[in-house]
């Protein structure tokens, strides 16, 4: 919201104290409107007929007192640039305010809350700004990295006019500032396997391991050209994140409860036992018919 300015002492000024009342209505709601709309003071020839009524002797009287200039295409507030906010002024707040609101919502729902937000710009720096001094502390602890260990002196090989060994061309520092020192590459690429490891844990409750997290940062990133490698990593994740998860192993057959029990007969052993049982019922009727015969006569009583 953008405030139109108007000093306490407007109302008995000498430019304004005999305007018509039509006048004062129109230079107030005009002074609105430009300032809602930012334009600098500049109110259209249109304008003022939709403000108040007899809008003629309104602009009339406005010009007459001095408030207002006429301009190509309308009118113009008088030194409206020493009493109201340019539009870039405001427009530089908004972007302040603007700032602001998004690091107070970072703080309340992902710092308070223990969250991180992989498309959040807030939660990234911080990502990195932990990992940096995790290295300083081990650097501390340690002994002296090498990466600020002093290089000693060396000739320049590319150099021909016999420089002392102490100089060194600006092109023989520069390989080291480039973003592709392979120390610089394995940083970005340690927080690129941070950021899966912690998507994946918080969507699916699956913890990776850095292996696996490497994997899936070449499937997703090896052979492409990404201006914000952590943002299309994130993405991805969100969209599909079982689609990056290890395979599991099936359950072990051993652990299934029914392999303590007897296993059930196939047909072939039950075809087996009715046999048996068959046999020997023959056998027994058999033994039976010839004890019968074998019995004398008259042996009944």
């Amino acid at each position: 919201m953008t405030w139109f300015k108007v000093d306490d002492s407007f109302y008995d000024h000498p430019k304004v104290f005999d305007l018509p009342d039509s006048a004062v209505a129109l230079w107030t709601r005009a002074g609105c409107w430009s300032a809602r709309n930012l334009t600098d003071g500049v109110v259209p020839a249109r304008l003022p007929a939709r403000l108040c009524d007899d809008h003629e002797a309104a602009v009339r009287a406005l010009v007459d007192s001095g408030l207002w200039e006429r301009t190509r295409g309308g009118y113009r507030f008088h030194d409206w640039d020493q009493y109201q906010p340019s539009k870039d002024e405001v427009t530089a707040e908004r972007g302040k305010k603007s700032i602001g609101g998004r690091i107070g919502n970072h703080r309340r729902w992902h710092v308070d809350r223990g969250k991180f937000d992989p498309e959040c710009v807030h939660c990234q720096r911080e990502h990195v700004s932990d990992k940096r001094s995790d290295s300083d502390r081990t650097v501390r602890e340690g002994g002296e990295s090498e990466a600020n260990r002093p290089v000693p002196t060396r000739p320049d090989p590319s150099r021909r006019d016999g420089g002392s060994v102490g100089e060194s061309s600006s092109a023989s520092r520069r390989p080291r500032e480039n973003d592709d020192d392979p120390k610089t590459t394995t940083t970005r690429e340690q927080t690129i396997d941070r950021l899966i490891v912690d998507v994946l844990a918080d969507i699916t409750g699956r913890t990776v391991d850095s292996g696996h997290a490497a994997k899936v940062r070449g499937q997703l990133l090896d052979g492409r050209q990404v201006a914000n490698p952590m943002a299309y990593v994130a993405k991805a994740l969100r969209e599909r994140p079982t689609d990056f998860l290890p395979a599991q192993a099936p359950p072990a057959i051993r652990d299934a409860p029914f392999l303590d029990r007897e296993p059930a007969p196939d047909q072939d052993q039950i075809n087996a036992r009715g046999r048996a049982a068959v046999e020997e019922a023959r056998r027994a009727a058999l033994a039976a018919k010839t004890a019968a015969q074998a019995e004398p006569e008259g042996a009944e009583t």
